[in-house]
């Protein structure tokens, strides 16, 4: 493992931003039964009704509870033909390991017929959203690299300065990148770094809860780095460099260059780290990750 991998790897932690669940395969007589149950969890104060649909379902609720903070939504009544009975939508970073646990024991002893083993054989991810905060590490001198993707968008805010790159790898996997210091400071929160770089993929049909830490690296082959400003760039000529290499990509970038100018910078970034965050070598860690996140707690309690 090389140095500059290490360093970054130092300040970069992995969560699950968020994750959506739904619960098919159920008859009628079953799936009316779990759209009651969520009609008594309204009248008892369990959950408040939203009055709009969302995600494809007519009725839509939120858990009550100030440690859950609207964080969690409970979707039934779907609006396709043989749809789920019911969704779930909540962002474990945000609830932490303990309140995520309770979430999934409201669904089993509020909802479903046999509780967590219910739970735990139908549930179903249809996304996830992975976020690796990278701390001092800043956006404006990242550059981006992939075989497999290569069209994205870009988003400037205040000075028109980027703060968020979004990289489509396919409509089942997107890959983010943005200042999340500068969206923290645009809510009013002091963020707790001056720089800081939010990598997040976002995952579409997932397969089954209790696959998920089986789940293979969405990321691809997704790269990016950090450069100081190699020997023979001017200050302008390396920020032009680094500005265009954000929407681009590098290896769009270099594409546009001739064959002696693309050999020269080439032969620059050479002499410079390439190689700052990798997704494949930090997916590893991804076993922990849902471990700690309180996805799996409560089997934990079933099995021991």
């Amino acid at each position: 493992m090389d140095g500059s991998f290490v360093t970054c790897a130092t300040n970069c932690t992995g969560k699950i931003d968020n994750i959506s669940l739904v619960f098919g395969g159920y008859d009628t007589e079953q799936t009316k039964m779990y759209q009651a149950r969520m009609i008594h969890m309204q009248k008892t104060g369990v959950l408040t009704q939203i009055k709009t649909n969302r995600n494809g379902f007519a009725r839509n609720y939120k858990l009550m509870g100030e440690q859950y903070a609207s964080r969690v939504l409970f979707s039934t009544l779907s609006l396709k033909p043989n749809g789920p009975a019911l969704r779930l939508e909540f962002n474990p970073a945000k609830l932490g390991p303990v309140e995520t646990a309770s979430v999934l024991g409201v669904v089993a002893s509020e909802i479903l017929e046999d509780g967590m083993m219910e739970l735990y054989q139908r549930a179903r991810v249809t996304r996830f959203d992975v976020a690796f905060d990278l701390l001092g590490f800043s956006l404006s001198q990242a550059h981006f690299w992939s075989d497999k993707v290569s069209s994205s968008q870009t988003f400037n805010g205040i000075g028109m300065r980027t703060q968020t790159l979004v990289f489509n790898q396919t409509k089942r996997r997107q890959v983010v990148v943005y200042d999340k210091a500068a969206e923290q400071k645009s809510k009013g929160i002091e963020p707790e770094a001056k720089t800081w770089t939010r990598v997040e993929v976002r995952k579409r049909n997932a397969g089954q809860l209790l696959s998920l830490k089986k789940t293979k690296c969405p990321f691809l082959d997704f790269h990016l780095s950090s450069r100081a400003k190699p020997q023979g760039f001017s200050n302008m000529a390396w920020v032009l460099f680094n500005t265009a290499t954000g929407p681009m990509m590098l290896q769009a970038l270099l594409g546009q260059l001739s064959m002696s100018e693309r050999a020269k910078v080439k032969n620059a970034l050479k002499k410079q780290p390439t190689e700052c965050w990798n997704a494949a070598k930090l997916w590893k860690f991804w076993p922990q990750i849902v471990e700690e996140s309180g996805l799996f707690s409560p089997l934990q309690t079933l099995t021991h």
